[in-house]
C-alpha cells in the first residue's frame, strides 16, 4: 500500500507544473479602439485566457483590485497633450463576468489620474496616487474623501505604485513606487531609467501619507510605460511596455526584488491581437473564485520532495516494526 501511494505521488510530481498568481490585464485593441479584459497565470504570461470579448463601449482603463472587497476598479488611462476629452468616472468591473458600470466618487480628482498608475491600500481602502514630482494624494473609499498628503521628499516622479500587505510578522502596509528622482534625467549617461523607492517607512511607519521617500535601488528596464502590483503573498510583479524596434513593442512581465529593485524576467505577456496595447494589470486576490487560481500549486520540485519525504517516513516506520518484531 505504501509503495502504491509513493508511486502515485511521484507520478503527480512528474506531471505537475508550477503555478503562479492569477493576473488580470486590460488591453486597448486597435484599430477598433475596443477594450478587452484578459487574465493569465503569473508564471506563464504567454498563455493567457480570454474569458471576455472585446467591448467597444469600454474605455481604455488601468485596473486595480480592492483586496478588502475583491472588486476590480478601472481608472481612465488615455494619455494626451492638448484637447483632452473629459475624464470618465471610475469603473467597477465584475472579474468573473466582465460586466461593468460607471461609479461616481465625489471629490476624486479624475484629471490627476489620467495616464497614471494607482493602487488601493489593503488595510485602509485608500487609493494612493501621485502627480508631478511631489504630489502625494489619497482617496478614501470608506469616507468618499480626497486628501492631499505631505509632498514627496525628496521630489520623485512616480511611474507606478503598489502596496505590500502585512505578511507574517510584518507590522503594516508598505508602499512601493517605481520612478525617478526629480534631480535626475531619465536615460542620462550613468543614470538608470527608473529606481525603486518606498514611500513611508519600513512596516508602514511612518505611513505613505508622510511623503518620506527612500531609494532602494535601480530598476534595470528601459520602458515607456510601467504597471506594478504586489500579490497577497508579497510577490511583486512589474509589467512593462518596451520598444522592440521601429514599429513593434513588447509587453514583458518581471518579478521585482523589493529590497533592491533587481528584476527577474518571467516572459512576454501575450496580447489578444497584434495591434493590442496594455493599459493595466492587477493581481487577483485570494479566494476570488470562478476558476481563478487561488493558491499556487506545488511545483515539480516541491511535490517530488514531498513524495520522497513521505517515502522515507514510510521506510523508517517499516524498519522500526521489523526491529521490534
Amino acid at each position: 500500500m505504501r509503495r502504491g501511494w509513493l508511486a502515485l505521488l511521484l507520478a503527480l510530481a512528474a506531471g505537475s507544473e508550477a503555478r503562479g498568481d492569477t493576473i488580470y490585464a486590460m488591453w486597448i485593441v486597435y484599430p477598433s479602439g475596443a477594450a478587452q479584459l484578459t487574465r493569465f497565470d503569473g508564471e506563464t504570461p504567454g498563455l493567457p485566457e480570454y474569458p471576455f470579448p472585446p467591448d467597444p463601449d469600454l474605455p481604455p482603463f488601468s485596473i486595480e483590485f480592492d483586496p478588502s472587497t475583491q472588486q476590480l476598479w478601472g481608472f481612465d488611462y488615455f494619455v494626451c497633450q492638448v484637447l483632452c476629452p473629459p475624464a470618465h468616472d471610475p469603473l467597477l468591473i465584475d472579474p468573473l463576468t466582465g460586466s461593468w458600470s460607471f461609479v461616481h466618487l465625489p471629490g476624486l480628482e479624475l484629471g490627476s489620474l489620467l495616464g497614471m498608475d494607482a493602487d488601493i491600500d489593503p488595510r485602509t481602502r485608500e487609493l494612493r496616487y501621485f502627480g508631478g514630482s511631489s504630489g502625494n494624494s489619497s482617496y478614501s473609499f470608506d469616507h468618499l474623501e480626497n486628501r492631499a498628503d505631505e509632498p514627496l521628499s525628496p521630489p520623485f516622479y512616480v511611474a507606478a505604485v503598489a502596496h505590500k500587505p502585512p505578511i507574517g510578522g510584518s507590522l503594516g502596509v508598505e508602499t512601493y513606487v517605481i520612478g525617478r528622482l526629480a534631480t535626475q534625467d531619465r536615460g542620462a549617461a550613468g543614470t538608470p531609467w527608473y529606481q525603486l523607492a518606498r514611500i513611508g517607512g519600513p512596516g508602514g511607519d511612518p505611513p505613505a501619507s508622510s511623503g518620506q521617500v527612500t531609494i532602494l535601488g535601480p530598476v534595470d528596464v528601459e520602458a515607456e510605460r510601467l504597471w506594478f502590483d504586489i500579490s497577497a503573498n508579497g510577490t511583486a510583479y512589474l509589467a512593462t511596455l518596451i520598444p522592440s524596434g521601429p514599429t513593434g513593442e513588447e509587453n514583458k512581465l518581471f518579478r521585482v526584488n523589493l529590497e533592491n529593485g533587481t528584476l527577474d524576467a518571467i516572459g512576454e505577456i501575450a496580447p489578444p491581437s497584434e495591434s493590442s496595447f496594455l493599459s493595466g494589470i492587477a493581481v487577483a486576490p485570494p479566494g476570488l473564485g470562478g476558476g481563478v487560481v487561488e493558491v499556487p500549486a506545488l511545483s515539480r520540485f516541491g511535490l517530488g520532495l514531498f513524495a520522497v519525504t513521505l517515502g522515507a517516513v514510510a521506510l523508517r516506520m517499516s524498519q522500526r516494526r521489523r526491529d521490534g518484531a
